[in-house]
C-alpha cells in the first residue's frame, strides 16, 4: 500500500517529463533517515543517490518499489529544463520579502513547505540558474537544482502540501 500523500502528483509530474529523485526521509522521531540521523543539517531534503541528476526515478514501478521498501522516503523534483521554482523560506525573512513582490508574480501552482514557506512553480523557455538570497529568504531553483516534492515530510512533522487555487496570497 502506498502511504505517500500526493503520490498522484509525482506520477503526473513524471508523465509530463519532470524528473523525480528519492530524498532521505524523516522517521517517527522526526529525524533524517540518513546515517547522520538527528545530527543531519538538511534532514529529509538531500538525495539518496550520488549523481542524482542522472539517477532520477525512471518509472512509476520504480517509484512504487521505493515506497514499498522505504515508506518514509521523501522525493524531490529536479528543476531546470523549463521548470523554475521560487523558494520562499519562512525562517530567513522570506514571507516578508514575498509580501513585497507577490503582486508582481503571475498566479501559479503553489506548494506550502513543511517549514512554513512556499514553493511557486513556473514553466519557462529560458535557462535560469540557481540563485540564493535574491531577496531575504527567497531563492530561485533552476538548472541543476531541485526542490522537495509535495507529500514529503519535513522535520517539523508537517508535510509539503499543494495549495488550492491560483492566488499568491
Amino acid at each position: 500500500e502506498i502511504k505517500m500523500k500526493n503520490f498522484d502528483f509525482l506520477k503526473i509530474a513524471m508523465s509530463t517529463g519532470h524528473k523525480i529523485i528519492e530524498l532521505y526521509g524523516i522517521n517517527e522521531k522526526l529525524e533524517c533517515t540518513c546515517y547522520r540521523g538527528k545530527n543531519c543539517t538538511c534532514a529529509g531534503k538531500h538525495p539518496v543517490k550520488a549523481k542524482w541528476q542522472e539517477n532520477y526515478i525512471k518509472s512509476v514501478e520504480e517509484l512504487e518499489e521505493i515506497l514499498r521498501l522505504r515508506p518514509n522516503a521523501n522525493f524531490g523534483i529536479i528543476t531546470g529544463n523549463g521548470l523554475v521554482v521560487i523558494d520562499v523560506d519562512s525562517r530567513h525573512g522570506g514571507l516578508k520579502s514575498l509580501e513585497n513582490i507577490k503582486d508582481k508574480m503571475p498566479p501559479t501552482f503553489k506548494v506550502k513547505t513543511g517549514g512554513g514557506g512556499y514553493h511557486f512553480y513556473y514553466l519557462t523557455d529560458d535557462k535560469v540558474s540557481n540563485r540564493t538570497n535574491v531577496l531575504p529568504g527567497i531563492d530561485i531553483r533552476g538548472e541543476n537544482g531541485y526542490v522537495v516534492a509535495p507529500g514529503s515530510l519535513h522535520k517539523s512533522g508537517n508535510r509539503y502540501e499543494i495549495e488550492k487555487g491560483e492566488q499568491n496570497d
